[in-house]
């Protein structure tokens, strides 16, 4: 349901952050204790202002759909809080600063469709011409050019350090361009008779890789000009096809010896035939392999190289995520994808055999396991002594694993865990309750992943407890009772 429907227009346009003007529709949404300004999760709220965040607020606002913050730029979509970050990241018509801001000091901003024709009006000296340019081999100097190239702001970089006679190149789409085309090109100089030429392709701005061009055969006699002349010439589109077939093939052939899985760098591989390994094989293999066992791990560092070039499909595609990226990245992608595999994070605790996705994970708690839900953040437990205790703490739709035990030593611990892709800004709070003289004890801790059980209690960084003389007097029958706060 969208209360949109049902809001008026003048009810919305006053929704809106107090620092930047916009509509409080990205979330986080912070109060201000003493005069109620409101603040959006665009802004960094000044230190000196005390806020907590408008929970209530974003529980209503997140069935209300809200006008895009570039509305009076063009774009008259609505969406709701929860689709607003990736819809502004990616929005056709972002406000965005000049491309070319950082060698030319421009300080213009508009919307993504008028950045080309402020490039052609404002920077036009900065276009090449013929794809023609000179550089003076004098001393060592970085140029910067614009290219259009089927009114695609392509961005062409050169850096020549005189030192060693070497030319950097780098040709690659703007980032503010929403199509990225990808060309074949060759880079042509020439000083009197002498030639030279390289063949590269462009990238995209997240993939810049620029390529190295020795210049000393140009430039090794005396008599030569203290100038050559470049020219940048483009071939064909490199189609998507090509490049995903291409990149198919590629990765077909870095298949773990052991596992059968994609290896990721980085990578190892076998002494006697060469095959690669993952790292959570190479060991393993290494320990009953006769020629592995007399080496060291033979780590295979140009395989990584060329690895990191690769497309990477999430080893979660079989659960439906699609996401793709390069090697160097999506082993930490795979870490906190939400299609991740996952057994029953109660199963430690109690009889349970599920095993899922994590994006199931919430349904399987509410419908299975809902008595270790506790109705209210005060707990009352009776520990004995080494027996541990679980509960499910649900914050911000994520799951929580709330484990508390008493200790040999009469200790009392506590750690909360969380369940599923991590995140390390989520806290917790313990607050110990003596219910009859009113007196609290209170202690706080970063939240961590998920443990093992035997191994839950081994690092002290992730959970927090009270002494046995520090419980004495708050510990009734057996029976402590205690507050749970989870934050970020």
């Amino acid at each position: 349901m969208n209360f949109l429907d049902s809001t008026s227009n003048q009810t919305i346009d006053k929704l809106k952050c107090t620092l930047c003007g916009q509509y409080l529709s990205y979330f986080p949404i912070s109060i201000s204790i003493n005069n109620q300004r409101s603040f959006c999760g665009r802004c960094e709220v000044p230190q000196s202002t005390q806020c907590i965040k408008n929970i209530s607020f974003e529980a209503i606002c997140e069935f209300i759909k809200f006008p895009c913050r570039y509305e009076s730029e063009g774009c008259h979509e609505q969406f709701f809080p929860k689709d607003v970050p990736e819809h502004e990241k990616n929005c056709p018509f972002l406000v965005i600063p000049c491309p070319v801001r950082t060698p030319t000091s421009c300080s213009w901003k508009g919307s993504r469709p008028t950045v080309f024709h402020h490039c052609q009006n404002e920077h036009h000296n900065m276009f090449l011409k013929n794809g023609e340019f000179k550089i003076d081999l004098s001393y060592s100097s970085k140029y910067h050019y614009l290219v259009d190239r089927d009114k695609i702001l392509l961005m062409f970089e050169i850096q020549y350090d005189s030192s060693d006679k070497t030319l950097q190149c780098l040709i690659y789409t703007c980032q503010y361009e929403l199509s990225v085309k990808i060309y074949t090109c060759q880079l042509r100089v020439a000083n009197g008779n002498k030639r030279a030429s390289i063949d590269f392709k462009t990238t995209s701005y997240e993939e810049m890789n620029p390529t190295e061009f020795c210049l000393e055969s140009v430039t090794s006699r005396t008599e030569l000009s203290s100038f050559v002349v470049g020219r940048i010439e483009f071939g064909d589109e490199i189609s998507t096809d090509d490049q995903e077939k291409t990149n198919h093939e590629m990765l077909s052939l870095l298949k773990c010896l052991s596992c059968s899985g994609l290896v990721i760098p980085p990578i190892y591989h076998c002494a006697k035939n060469s095959s690669p390994m993952c790292v959570d094989c190479s060991p393993q293999h290494n320990s009953s392999c006769n020629s592995c066992l007399r080496t060291l791990p033979v780590r295979n560092v140009n395989l990584d190289k060329m690895a990191n070039l690769l497309d990477y499909p999430c080893k979660y595609q079989k659960n439906g995520c699609n996401y793709v990226c390069k090697g160097e990245k999506i082993k930490q992608h795979q870490e906190c994808c939400e299609h991740g595999d996952l057994d029953c994070p109660i199963a430690e605790f109690t009889s349970c055999a599920w095993k899922g996705v994590v994006m199931d994970l919430v349904d399987h708690i509410q419908i299975n396991h809902q008595e270790l839900i506790p109705n209210s953040a005060i707990i009352c437990k009776q520990l004995s002594r080494q027996q541990m205790k679980c509960d499910i703490i649900k914050f911000c739709n994520r799951l929580f694993r709330l484990i508390c035990v008493r200790a040999a030593d009469d200790r009392i611990l506590w750690t909360i865990q969380l369940i599923g892709p991590f995140k390390d800004d989520f806290k917790f709070e313990i607050e110990v309750l003596d219910t009859v003289k009113g007196r609290k004890l209170l202690a706080r801790q970063p939240c961590s992943r998920l443990i093992k059980r035997n191994q839950i209690f081994t690092d002290p960084h992730t959970y927090c407890y009270f002494q046995k003389d520090q419980m004495a007097e708050f510990i009734v029958g057996e029976v402590v009772t205690f507050k749970v706060r989870i934050f970020n």
